[in-house]
C-alpha cells in the first residue's frame, strides 16, 4: 500500500470530477482497498475522491474521520448499516467519513446517467459484447485512447472525446443489467451510464 506525502497530495487533489457513494462498507487490517491509504487533517469525500482520481483508481473509500483509502476493487468484506459510518470527516465535521473499521466507497469515476440518439453522443464507435461491465468498457475505452466511456443496453460499450450533446437522464432511467454482470448496470433503452477513463482527459 502506497502512502503519500500530504503536500503532494495538495497537487492532485485539483483534479475535480463527480462520485456516486455505493454505500458503507466493512473494512479490517487486511484492507478492502488496497491502492493507497492516507491519514490526513482535512479529509473530506470530496478530497479523498479527487485524490484517488487523479492517481487513476476507480474507487475511494474514507473511514475514521481522518482516512483516505483508494483501490481497483471492493466490498471483500460486505457491506454494513449506514449507522456504522457515522465519524465526523476532520475537514467538514457536517459530512460523514466511514466509522471505526467502517468506510464510505465511492466510484470515483461514475459521471451519470446520460440520454443517447441515434447519431450517439459518443462518437468513438460501439461495441457488442455478452461480458459487458463498466470496467470491461472503461479498459477499452483506455486502450483506444478515449476519456470517456459509456455502457448502454447491457451490452454495449461506447468511448469517446466529450458527452452530454443531448443531456443527462434520471439516474432510474439507467436500470439494465450488465451482461457481464448482472449485479451491475449498463445504462437502459437510449441511456448510458458514462464514466472517466483515468488518465485520459479531453
Amino acid at each position: 500500500m502506497t502512502i503519500l506525502p500530504f503536500l503532494v497530495l495538495t497537487i492532485f487533489a485539483s483534479t475535480a470530477w463527480g462520485a456516486i457513494h455505493l454505500g458503507c462498507f466493512k473494512d479490517t487490517q487486511d484492507r478492502d482497498l488496497k491502492g493507497l491509504m492516507i491519514t490526513i487533517d482535512n479529509n473530506t469525500p470530496e478530497f479523498c475522491n479527487k485524490v484517488c482520481l487523479a492517481l487513476g483508481f476507480r474507487f475511494a473509500g474514507v473511514q475514521y474521520g481522518k482516512e483516505c483509502f483508494c483501490g481497483e476493487s471492493f466490498g471483500a468484506y460486505g457491506p454494513v448499516p449506514d449507522t456504522d459510518c457515522n465519524k465526523p470527516c476532520t475537514g467538514d465535521e457536517s459530512l460523514t467519513c466511514g466509522g471505526t473499521w467502517a468506510q464510505n466507497i465511492y466510484d470515483v469515476l461514475y459521471i451519470g446517467c446520460y440520454i443517447d440518439k441515434t447519431s450517439r453522443d459518443l462518437e468513438g464507435g460501439m461495441t457488442v459484447t455478452n461480458t459487458n461491465t463498466p470496467t470491461s468498457c472503461i479498459k477499452l475505452c483506455a486502450e483506444n485512447g478515449y476519456p470517456f466511456a459509456g455502457v448502454q443496453y447491457a451490452q454495449e460499450c461506447f468511448c469517446g472525446t466529450s458527452f452530454g450533446a443531448f443531456g443527462k437522464a434520471p439516474e432510474s432511467d439507467c436500470n439494465k443489467p450488465c451482461t457481464g454482470a448482472a449485479s451491475l448496470t449498463c445504462g437502459g433503452t437510449w441511456r448510458q451510464n458514462i464514466y472517466l477513463v483515468p488518465g485520459r482527459r479531453s
